[in-house]
C-alpha cells in the first residue's frame, strides 16, 4: 500500500507537518483500511510504503514516523515497505523518477494512450520494482 502523497498537497502549500491531517486521525483510517483489506484476505501480509512528494520533505518524513512508528507496529500482518524519500528522490529530487515530482515515470497510462503528464521512461517504474525486491526478500 502506498497512500499519503495527496495529504502533503493540502495546507497552505508550505512544507509544514502541522499541515498534514491529525495524527490520530490519520492513523486510525490507516489501520481501518488495512484491517478491510486484510479481513477479506486474512492470510495476506500488507506491506506499506512511505510516500514523498517533492517539496514535501517535512511532511515526508512526518508519515514515514507515523507508518513505521504507529501503523506497522500495531498489526502483526503489517511490514514496512519502501521509503519514496530514498529511492523517488533520490539526487535529483524526483526529476528521474517521477514525471512530476509525485508520479512514477512511465511511457504509458493504464489505458494505453501517451499523456502528457508522463515523460517517457520506465526509469520509474522501474526504480520502484527494484526498492520493493529488498522490502520483500529478493
Amino acid at each position: 500500500m502506498n497512500w499519503g502523497a495527496n495529504e502533503m498537497s493540502g495546507g497552505n502549500g508550505t512544507d509544514d507537518p502541522a499541515q498534514l491531517p491529525a495524527a490520530a486521525t490519520w492513523n486510525a483510517n490507516y489501520l481501518s483500511i488495512i484491517d478491510y483489506v486484510h479481513g477479506r484476505c486474512p492470510n495476506a501480509v500488507i506491506y506499506i510504503m512511505s510516500p514523498w512528494r517533492r517539496g514535501y520533505d517535512n511532511q515526508a518524513a512526518e508519515l514515514r514516523t507515523r507508518i513505521v512508528g504507529t501503523i506497522v507496529p500495531a498489526r502483526t500482518f503489517a511490514r514496512e515497505g519502501p521509503n519514496e524519500s530514498v529511492w523517488m528522490k533520490s539526487t535529483d529530487n524526483g526529476n528521474t523518477y517521477t514525471a512530476d515530482g509525485v508520479h512514477y515515470s512511465s511511457p504509458r497510462d493504464v489505458d494505453g494512450l501517451a499523456h502528457p503528464s508522463i515523460n517517457g521512461s520506465t526509469a520509474g517504474g522501474a526504480a520502484c520494482a527494484a526498492a520493493w525486491q529488498p522490502a520483500l526478500g529478493y
